[in-house]
Formats: C-alpha cells, sequence, structure tokens
C-alpha cells in the first residue's frame, strides 16, 4: 500500500472518532470466530480504502457506505483465504511439540509392525496372497478380483478374511 497523505490520515482519524466503535462492533458480530489482530487487520484495510475515497464527504448515509465498504473487505478477505486454503494451515505455535526419542519409537515400532506384516504376506497361501494384494495394493473390488481370478465374490471374500486373521495374528492392531 502507498504512504498516506496528511489529509487521508487526517479524514481517517475523522472516520474512527464518528464510527470506530460502531465498525468494531460490526466486526466482530461478523468475525465472531477470529482473533482481535484479524478484526484490526480489517479494520484498518476498511479505513484505507475510505481514505482514498475524494467523494466520501458527499455521501449521504455514511455509516452505512462504512459498513458496506467493510462487507466487501470481508468478502475480498474470505476470497484470498480460500484461494490459499487457510484453513489447512497450521500455526507453528499450534503445532504440539513432539520429542524426538518419541517420535523415533514410534518409527523403530511402525518398522517392526511393517517387517511382520511382510512376513505374514508371504507365509499366506498362494491364491489368498493374490487376492489381499489386489485388493489393498491395487485397490481393487471384490467383483474385480473374482472375475479376474475367475473366483466367486464369496470366494475372495472368504480369501480376504483369512488374509486379515492371518495378519492381525501376526501384526496385531496395527493392520
Amino acid at each position: 500500500m502507498n504512504e498516506l497523505t496528511q489529509q487521508q490520515k487526517l479524514r481517517i482519524e475523522k472516520l474512527v472518532a464518528e464510527h470506530g466503535d460502531d465498525l468494531l462492533a460490526f466486526l466482530r458480530k461478523k468475525m465472531y470466530q477470529a482473533n482481535h489482530a484479524d478484526i484490526e487487520d480489517v479494520m484498518q484495510e476498511v479505513y484505507y480504502r475510505l481514505s482514498s475515497r475524494s467523494e466520501l464527504d458527499s455521501i449521504d448515509n455514511l455509516k452505512s457506505f462504512i459498513f458496506k465498504t467493510a462487507q466487501n473487505a470481508l468478502i475480498d478477505r474470505a476470497r484470498a483465504a480460500s484461494s490459499r486454503q487457510a484453513e489447512h494451515h497450521v500455526s507453528f505455535e499450534e503445532q504440539p511439540v513432539e520429542q524426538e526419542s518419541v517420535n523415533m519409537e514410534r518409527v523403530v515400532d511402525s518398522e517392526h509392525k511393517l517387517a511382520l506384516l511382510k512376513e505374514a504376506i508371504l507365509t499366506l497361501p498362494e491364491k489368498t496372497r493374490f487376492v489381499f494384494l489386489l485388493s489393498r495394493f491395487e485397490a481393487q473390488t471384490y467383483p474385480q478380483i473374482a472375475d479376474r481370478l475367475g473366483l466367486s465374490v464369496k470366494s475372495v471374500e472368504k480369501h480376504m478374511s483369512k488374509a486379515l486373521k492371518i495378519c492381525k495374528k501376526k501384526v496385531g492392531d496395527f493392520y
């Protein structure tokens, strides 16, 4: 944004004095989940937009015009946030801090369970293993597997049930 002139600064001061409390209440109502800093940012944006309007003194209902400007600023802010998908961002302050040793324990445990799962898959009977791999690693449906292998859907279900039972017995709750 450009540097404000002295006249624009005076105009903003006058607007804040006359309409600041009403604008703040309006924005708090509209931005009820936002923090104070975000509300202040929108207020500054509104005052900046208003300060650059030359015909501001000739507007009949200035309060209504201020609220309409605020509404437009909120819409622009929502569009910008949507394009950045801001709701998916997590602040560093909000992220839980975990100890590195806990993370390493999880990695080691996961690697161990993955090795057990691989071992369990290799011990499956050939047809059961093939059904399991088609289902879990190629994301095929039971009817697709049945067609491909010339089996009934019921047979595919039995093979999957057997595979899952063996894997769970070998690995536990991991799978």
